[in-house]
């Protein structure tokens, strides 16, 4: 700190690099931001494997399964069929398991399934909260 004089250089040309350096960065990289690159031929020609069925990811697949048992689990909770609910429920939670699982924490929609398991598992709770009173007032029937 003590033995700098301020000023005695300027910032810019402690970092500036000679042309010859840009060149020839410019000449390894064969591309310019923007261009398609082409897949590697290590990976040509595979299939990945379990990623579409019937034209769907298996994010979409497991998500629009459990869009399609949400509705009924909140019917059961509303007719007063907690355990039936619960069952519901734990399934919706199961299909936003797997698809947070197929998505991967660097998806688009990683937030989202995440947000929708965690209003899932609210819904659990409150199931959860009333199943003790309603098993005193009514054993589960068999």
């Amino acid at each position: 700190f003590g033995s700098r004089r301020l000023g005695s250089h300027c910032h810019w040309q402690a970092h500036h690099h000679p042309p010859s350096v840009a060149v020839a960065a410019a000449k390894a990289m064969p591309y310019t931001r923007g261009d398609r690159i082409p897949e590697p031929a290590s990976r040509r020609g595979r299939m990945q494997v379990s990623q579409r069925t019937d034209g769907k990811s298996v994010v979409e697949d497991h998500f629009s399964k459990a869009q399609a048992l949400e509705p009924e689990a909140l019917a059961k909770l509303k007719g007063g069929d907690l355990f039936e609910a619960l069952k519901l429920f734990t399934d919706v939670k199961k299909e936003l398991a797997e698809a947070v699982y197929a998505a991967g924490p660097g998806s688009p929609n990683y937030s989202m399934l995440m947000e929708a398991s965690a209003a899932t598992q609210q819904n659990i709770d409150f199931v959860n909260g009333y199943l003790p009173y309603e098993f005193l007032m009514e054993p589960k029937r068999k």
